[in-house]
C-alpha cells in the first residue's frame, strides 16, 4: 500500500500532461459547391494554412453530423471529401481542423441539393384543351419531381417569348392567354430544366393540342325550286358564316322538324322537301345548334308564286357631275313570281346572257351593257346611236324552261345631248486512407503507458494480497460463454460510493476489493496525469493537449478495473469438438461428430448440431451417456451451408450452463444447371451501340464461358464478367449467334449446361445530321433512382446550345463540332452499378439552299479517265433545258422551286466489257422563294372596357418559310417573329388620341431583307354629332329617280356605318339600295326612289372594336312624293319673287301717270297728233302761226283719210 501511494504523484502527473491544450491557432477553409444535381458527387476541400502537421479534419453537416475525417501528414495539403449528393445532402457544411491539440471551425457553405426535372407534361385549365374565342387559356408546365427549375415554352415549335410573343402572358410555369383568338390554336409545349455549374438538365413535355372555337353565327335561310318531268323538287339551304365544328342543322316547317344533319367539315346543310307552285308549304326556318348556343333563322314563307301579272319596263337616265348623260338603267317590273327568269331584247334581238354583279366590293362592267339583280335590272354603259331603240323584257319560271314568257311593251332608249342640273354623284372609293504516422510525443506517450500499467499491475496484486482470499467464493464459473464478464460498469468507478458502519465491520467481500482497486486506480490515473504533463511540456515546451492519449489511457484504467471473474457455484462441461466435412453434394448424406472432453461424471449431455446464421436453425440431437461422440447424419440441402455448431448440455441439470464448439464451415455444392440468357439491349443495333447479355443458371460455384458462332469471343471492346458479356462499341463483325456455357465440378465430377442461342444484327449506323437540324438522343437505361451523365468523346459536354433532361439530350441546332462519339453513363443509385450507352453521331455540311433566280453548281466527287457521268434528280433524269451538263459538273444559271430536291451523280466507266457506275451521296437542294415586299395592316383588339392593343399584321404573298418578321416604329425594333405562314402579328399597347407613330414591317427568309411602306397608326374613339345629308339624280321628265345620303361623323377612326329604315337594319345591298363604305370619311347609301324605298332613314356610327358607344343620326323621311314635291322655302321664294314684280310694275306706271300730268296736263295720253310731210318749196310759214283751229282741222282730215284706207 505505501508503493502505491509513492506512485500517485506520478499517476498525477500523467493524467495532467494528457489534459495538456495547445493554444496554436487553426483557421481552415472549406471550400465546395453550393449546389449540386441530386445523384451527382461533389467534392468538399478543407485546408488549415500555415498550421503544423499533423492535421485532422472532419467535415461536419448541420454542424451536428460527423461526415468524414482525413488527415493532412505533409502540411499544406487539404482533405478532399467526396460525397454523394441524397435528398438528405442540402444543409450547411463546415469544417473543423484540429493540430496539436488546437481546433479551429472553417466558413460554413449552405448546400442546395437540385432535383432534375423529370415526367413533364403540359396540363390546361380548361381540360381538355377546347375552349371558345373569348375565354381564358391557362397552361402549366408540371414536373412529378424537380427543383430550382426554369420554364421555357414553345408555340408550334417556336420559343414563346415576352418580347416576340406579346399576345402571351408567362408566369413561372404558367402560360396564361387572357382572351383566347383563332391565332392561338396549335401544339403547346414545355421544357422544364435546371442548371448548375454550366450543366443544364431539362426534361422536355409533349405537345399538346389547343382548339379554339368560333362560335356560331346566326343561320340564314333560302330555298330553290326545280322541276324534274312532271315533278317539283324544293330544297331548303341552312347555312351560317362562321363557327367551329361540330354543329347541328335542323329545318322545322311550322314548328315541326323535317330534317337534322350533324356537319363536321362544313357548315351548311341542304334539306329536300315538297313544294308546289303556287301554294303555301308552309313557314321555314333553320335551327343551329352546337355544344354552346342554339340560334334560330328569320321565318321564310316555302310558297312558290308563278310568274304573272303585268310587265313593264323602267327607264332612268343617269348624268355625270358636269350633267353630261353617263348611262341609262332599265327595269323590268313584273307582278309576281318568286323564281324568275328574265331576258332582255332590244328591237326584238335577245341580248347576250352575260351578267354583271354590281355590288359594294365589285364593279365588273361588260363593254356595252351589264345586268345586275338577277337581269332584273339592265344597265347601258354606252350610250349612242348602236343602243339606241326599242327595248322590252320578257319573264317565265326559272324552273320550267318550257313555260310560257309575259312581256312588256318596248320603250325606245335613245341619245340626247342634254344638260341638266345634278349634284355631282359621290364615288366609292424563342481516398486514399491518410498514412499512419507516429510522432515523438505519441511514441513516449506509450512507452510512459506500458510503464504505468506494468506498475498497476503490480499494485493491484499487493492490494489483492491484503484481503482473505478465503471469503471468496470457492467456484469459479469458467464456461465459453460468460467468461472474463463486466460486472460493474464504467460510471460505477467515478460515482460516489457510500459504506456503512456496519459493512465495514464485516468481512470484506469480493465487490469491496474491488471497490478500493478502483479508487486506487483513478487516484493513481489523476497522478499520472500530471507527470504526463510535465513530459509532454519538456518535449514541446508548450500546453499540448492530445486526445487520442488521453483516451487510451481511460480506457485502459477501465479495462483493468473493471475486468474480474465471476463466480460460479457448481459444475462446468467442456468445449465440444464439432467434426465433418467442409464441402457437401446437394441432396447426399454428410456425416457429422460432436465428442465432449472431459466428459461429466454421472451427467448425460445432449448434443445439438445448429446453423449459425441471422437465427440458430436446428439440424440435429444426439444424446450422449459415458462419453460417446454423438453423430449427425444430415442430407444436405443448400439451406444448410454456413456455419455449423454443436452445443453440449447438461440434460438433467440445469445449474450447468451449456458450452459450443468452434464453428464448422460448411459449403453445399449445387450442380450447374438450367442456362439462359437474359437480354438487356436490343438484339438488333445499330453499329457503335452496346451489347449487353446476362447468363443465368442454377448452381454455385459456377464458371461461364461465352461463344459467338461456337467461337470464342476475341472482340476487343468485349468485356465479360462471369455471367455478364458487354460489348460496349460493336461493329458488324460482332453479329452473329451467342452461346453461354456454364459448368462448375465437385470431387472430380464436371456438370456443365448450354444456354440457347441468340442471334444478334449489328447494322451501319444511322445517327447522321444535317448543320443546322436538331439532335435528339435517348439514353436506353430503365429502372427507378437512376442518374445519367453524358459525354462526347469521353469529355462532360459543357456547351450552352445542349439541353440535359435525364435520361435525354437535345441540340436544337446542330453544328459540325456536334460530330463524335456521345456516352450516355447511367447510374442505379439503388446498388450503385454503372452501364454505358453510346452513339455515333456525324454532323454533314448543312444541306444547300438556294432562292430563285440564283444559280447552282454542283460537282461530282469521282476521278478517273473516260468515265461518263449522269444526274438524276428525286432518282429520276434530268431532262430540263435550262440545266448545263460539262462531264462531271452540273449548272443551273436560273433556279426556280422546280429544281429543289435530291442530286446523285452516278459514274460509270467500262472496262473490258464490264460497266463499273459508282455513285455518290444524295445532295439535298431546296431552292427557295424570295419573300416579297409584306403588306403592313392593323386592327384593334379589346382587352377589356378599359384596355385596348393594336394588332399590327406584316403578311407577305410570296415566300418560301420560315420566314422572320421585324417591326420597327420611328425610334427602332419593337419586336420580331418567325413565321411558317408567312404572316405574323405584333401586339402594340394604344392609348386613344395618341399618335403611335408610323410602323413599318420587314421580313427576310435568308435572300434579302423586303419592307412595307409606313402605316400611321392612331385610335380615336367615335364623337361628334352624326350628319346625314342628301342629293339626288332627276330624270327627263324632272322626277327624282335615285337619292343618295351621306352620314359622316365629327371624329373617330375604325368606325362602322351602319343604315336603317323605319328602325330596320340595312345589309350592304338590296333590291333598291346599296352601301358603299368611304372608310374613315364617311358612308354612303344609294336608293332607286320607289314604293319600297319610302320611309325613315337614319345611320348609326360606332367603332368596330367597341360596341359600347354608338352615335344615331337624325331621321329623315323619304319617298317618291316628297321628293318630287317642290320645298315650301322654294315656293315662297318663287311666288314672293312674282308679287315684287308685279308691285314694282305698279309702283312704275303710278310714277308714269303723276308726271305725264304734271308734263301735259289734261291731254289725253293716247291722242296722237298728225304730222304732214312739207316739202321744200311748199313750206308756208304762215301756218305755224295759226291757231289751234287749224291745227285740228288738219289733222282730222288725215283721220278721215285713215278711215276711208281703212275701211277700203
Amino acid at each position: 500500500m505505501r508503493n502505491l501511494l509513492d506512485l500517485l504523484p506520478i499517476l498525477a502527473l500523467a493524467s495532467s500532461i494528457i489534459e495538456i491544450s495547445g493554444s496554436v491557432s487553426v483557421q481552415p477553409v472549406l471550400t465546395g459547391p453550393q449546389m449540386a444535381y441530386l445523384g451527382s458527387r461533389v467534392a468538399f476541400r478543407c485546408i488549415a494554412a500555415d498550421s503544423p502537421p499533423p492535421v485532422t479534419y472532419e467535415l461536419m453537416q448541420d454542424g451536428a453530423f460527423l461526415l468524414a475525417t482525413g488527415t493532412d501528414l505533409q502540411g499544406e495539403q487539404p482533405a478532399s471529401f467526396f460525397l454523394k449528393v441524397t435528398t438528405t445532402s442540402a444543409g450547411s457544411y463546415h469544417c473543423r481542423a484540429s493540430t496539436g491539440g488546437s481546433t479551429g471551425v472553417s466558413n460554413i457553405i449552405n448546400l442546395s441539393v437540385v432535383t432534375p426535372a423529370s415526367n413533364t407534361r403540359v396540363t390546361s385549365e380548361p381540360f381538355p384543351p377546347v375552349a371558345y374565342e373569348g375565354s381564358r387559356l391557362i397552361l402549366k408546365c408540371t414536373v412529378t419531381q424537380g427543383s430550382h427549375l426554369s420554364y421555357t415554352w414553345f408555340f408550334n415549335r417556336k420559343e414563346v417569348t415576352s418580347s416576340n410573343s406579346p399576345l402571351f402572358l408567362l408566369t413561372g410555369n404558367t402560360l396564361v392567354v387572357e382572351k383566347l383568338t383563332p391565332e392561338h390554336a396549335g401544339f403547346y409545349s414545355c421544357i422544364a430544366w435546371s442548371m448548375v455549374q454550366d450543366i443544364r438538365r431539362f426534361s422536355a413535355s409533349t405537345g399538346v393540342q389547343v382548339t379554339v372555337k368560333v362560335y356560331v353565327s346566326k343561320p340564314k335561310i333560302s330555298f330553290s325550286f326545280s322541276k324534274e318531268g312532271d315533278s317539283y323538287h324544293g330544297n331548303v339551304t341552312c347555312w351560317s358564316t362562321r363557327g367551329s365544328h361540330p354543329v347541328n342543322l335542323s329545318l322545322s316547317v311550322d314548328d315541326k322538324e323535317v330534317g337534322s344533319v350533324t356537319t363536321t367539315e362544313s357548315l351548311a346543310a341542304w334539306f329536300s322537301v315538297a313544294m308546289v307552285p303556287g301554294l303555301d308549304m308552309g313557314v321555314a326556318r333553320c335551327r343551329v345548334k352546337t355544344e354552346m348556343q342554339e340560334l334560330m333563322s328569320e321565318p321564310v314563307t316555302l310558297e312558290v308564286v308563278p310568274v304573272g301579272g303585268d310587265v313593264n319596263v323602267e327607264v332612268e337616265y343617269l348624268y355625270t357631275a358636269d350633267s353630261t348623260l353617263a348611262a341609262a338603267r332599265l327595269r323590268c317590273l313584273f307582278g309576281r313570281g318568286t323564281f324568275p327568269h328574265i331576258s332582255w331584247l332590244l328591237n326584238d334581238s335577245v341580248l347576250p346572257s352575260v351578267e354583271t354583279h354590281v355590288d359594294a366590293h365589285c364593279q365588273c362592267v361588260q363593254t356595252h351593257f351589264a345586268f345586275a339583280d338577277n337581269r332584273q335590272t339592265l344597265i347601258l354603259t354606252k350610250l349612242d346611236s348602236e343602243e339606241s331603240g326599242y327595248y322590252r323584257c320578257r319573264v317565265r319560271d326559272d324552273y320550267d324552261d318550257s313555260g310560257p314568257w309575259v312581256g312588256s311593251i318596248a320603250v325606245l332608249v335613245h341619245y340626247e345631248d342634254r344638260s341638266l342640273n345634278s349634284m355631282p354623284q359621290a364615288t366609292p372609293s424563342t481516398e486514399t486512407t491518410p498514412k499512419a504516422f507516429t510522432s515523438m510525443t505519441e511514441t513516449i506517450a506509450i512507452v510512459f503507458c506500458c510503464f504505468l500499467l506494468l506498475m498497476m499491475a503490480v499494485g493491484i496484486a499487493c492490494i489483492y494480497r491484503m484481503f482473505d482470499p478465503k471469503q471468496a467464493r470457492p467456484h469459479i464459473d469458467m464456461t465459453n460463454q460468460e467468461n472474463s464478464r463486466l460486472r460493474i460498469p464504467l460510471q460505477t468507478m467515478t460515482s460516489s460510493f457510500s459504506v456503512t458502519q456496519e459493512e465495514e465491520e464485516e468481512e470484506p467481500s469480493p465487490f469491496h476489493q474491488y471497490y478500493y482497486i478502483y479508487k486506487l486506480l483513478y487516484i493513481n490515473a489523476n497522478i499520472s496525469g500530471f507527470f504526463l504533463r510535465i513530459i509532454m511540456f519538456v518535449v514541446h515546451g508548450s500546453k499540448v493537449t492530445s486526445s487520442p492519449l488521453r483516451m487510451f489511457a481511460s480506457v485502459v484504467v477501465a479495462m483493468l478495473g473493471l475486468c474480474h471473474c465471476s463466480n460460479h457455484n457448481g459444475t462446468f462441461l467442456g468445449t465440444p469438438e464439432l467434426s465433418g466435412p467442409s464441402e457437401a453434394l446437394e441432396n447426399t448424406v454428410a456425416v457429422f461428430e460432436c465428442k465432449l472432453l472431459p466428459h461429466p461424471e454421472n451427467e448425460t449431455v445432449l448434443m445439438t448440431l445448429l446453423n449459425r446464421g441471422s437465427t440458430d436453425t436446428w439440424l440435429g440431437d444426439s444424446t450422449s451417456l459415458a462419453g460417446e461422440a454423438a453423430t449427425f447424419n444430415l442430407v444436405v440441402k443448400p439451406s444448410h451451408a454456413g456455419a455449423l455448431v454443436c452445443q453440449a448440455r447438461a440434460q438433467n441439470n440445469s445449474n450447468i450452463k451449456p458450452t459450443f464448439s468452434n464453428t464448422h464451415d460448411l459449403k453445399v455444392f449445387e450442380p450447374v444447371s438450367s442456362a439462359s440468357v437474359s437480354i438487356m439491349s436490343s438484339t438488333t443495333i445499330f453499329e457503335g451501340k452496346e451489347l449487353y447479355l446476362f447468363c443465368t443458371t442454377d448452381g454455385n460455384n459456377v464458371s461461364f464461358t461465352w461463344l459467338q458462332n461456337d467461337q470464342p469471343i476475341s472482340s476487343p471492346h468485349v468485356m465479360s464478367s462471369d455471367p455478364f458479356l458487354w460489348i460496349y462499341r460493336t461493329t458488324q463483325a460482332d453479329s452473329g449467334t451467342y452461346v453461354c456455357e456454364a459448368s462448375n465440378s465437385f470431387n472430380g465430377t464436371d456438370f456443365t449446361t448450354r444456354s440457347q442461342e441468340v442471334n444478334v444484327t449489328v447494322k451501319e449506323p444511322r445517327m447522321v445530321v444535317f448543320e443546322g437540324e436538331e439532335l435528339r438522343l435517348v439514353c436506353p437505361a430503365d429502372g427507378i433512382n437512376m442518374s445519367f451523365t453524358w459525354l462526347l468523346n469521353d469529355q462532360p459536354i459543357s456547351s450552352p446550345h445542349v439541353w440535359f433532361s435525364d435520361r435525354f439530350l437535345w441540340i436544337n441546332r446542330t453544328t459540325q463540332a456536334d460530330s463524335g462519339n456521345y456516352v450516355c453513363e447511367a447510374l442505379n443509385e439503388t446498388d450503385f452499378t454503372t452501364r454505358n450507352w453510346e452513339f455515333n453521331v456525324t454532323v454533314k455540311e448543312p444541306r444547300m439552299v438556294v432562292f430563285e433566280g440564283e444559280e447552282l453548281r454542283l460537282v461530282c466527287p469521282a476521278d478517273g479517265i473516260n468515265m461518263s457521268f449522269t444526274w438524276l434528280l428525286n432518282d429520276q433524269p434530268i431532262s430540263s433545258p435550262h440545266v448545263w451538263f460539262s462531264d462531271s459538273f452540273l449548272w443551273i444559271n436560273s433556279t426556280t422551286q422546280a429544281d429543289s430536291g435530291n442530286y446523285v451523280c452516278e459514274a460509270s466507266i467500262s472496262f473490258r466489257g464490264i460497266d463499273y457506275v459508282s455513285r455518290s451521296w444524295e445532295i439535298n437542294v431546296t431552292v427557295k422563294a424570295v419573300v416579297s415586299d409584306p403588306d403592313i395592316s392593323f386592327a384593334v383588339l379589346m382587352e377589356d372596357s378599359h384596355n385596348f392593343s393594336v394588332g399590327v399584321t406584316c403578311q407577305s404573298a410570296v415566300g418560301t418559310p420560315p420566314v422572320d418578321f421585324s417591326l420597327y416604329n420611328g425610334t427602332g425594333l419593337v419586336a420580331n417573329v418567325t413565321s411558317a405562314d408567312r404572316r405574323a402579328v405584333f401586339r402594340v399597347p394604344v392609348v386613344f388620341g395618341e399618335h403611335l407613330r408610323k410602323f413599318r414591317c420587314q421580313a427576310n427568309n435568308g435572300a434579302k431583307t423586303a419592307s412595307s411602306g409606313w402605316l400611321p397608326i392612331k385610335i380615336e374613339k367615335v364623337k361628334g354629332p352624326v350628319s346625314l345629308t342628301y342629293d339626288y339624280d332627276i330624270a327627263e321628265n324632272f322626277a327624282v329617280v335615285g337619292v343618295r345620303l351621306y352620314c359622316k361623323v365629327a371624329a373617330g377612326s375604325h368606325l362602322r356605318y351602319q343604315w336603317f329604315l323605319n328602325k330596320s337594319l340595312l345589309q350592304d345591298h338590296g333590291s333598291f339600295y346599296y352601301v358603299f363604305n368611304q372608310l374613315p370619311e364617311q358612308s354612303i347609301l344609294i336608293l332607286s326612289v320607289g314604293r319600297s324605298s319610302a320611309g325613315t332613314y337614319h345611320c348609326v356610327v360606332s367603332n368596330s372594336f367597341d360596341n359600347t358607344t354608338t352615335i344615331s343620326s337624325r331621321g329623315r323621311h323619304l319617298d317618291k312624293e316628297v321628293l318630287n314635291r317642290l320645298p315650301v322655302l322654294v315656293v315662297a321664294v318663287v311666288f314672293g319673287c312674282f308679287i315684287f314684280l308685279i308691285l314694282l310694275v305698279g309702283t312704275c306706271c303710278g310714277f308714269g301717270v303723276i308726271y305725264r300730268r304734271r308734263e301735259y296736263g289734261d291731254k289725253f295720253l293716247l291722242e296722237m297728233e298728225r304730222r304732214v310731210v312739207a316739202y321744200e318749196g311748199e313750206l308756208d310759214v304762215s301756218e305755224y302761226s295759226d291757231g289751234a283751229d287749224a291745227l285740228r282741222t288738219v289733222g282730222d282730215g288725215f283721220d278721215q283719210a285713215s278711215d276711208a284706207s281703212s275701211d277700203e
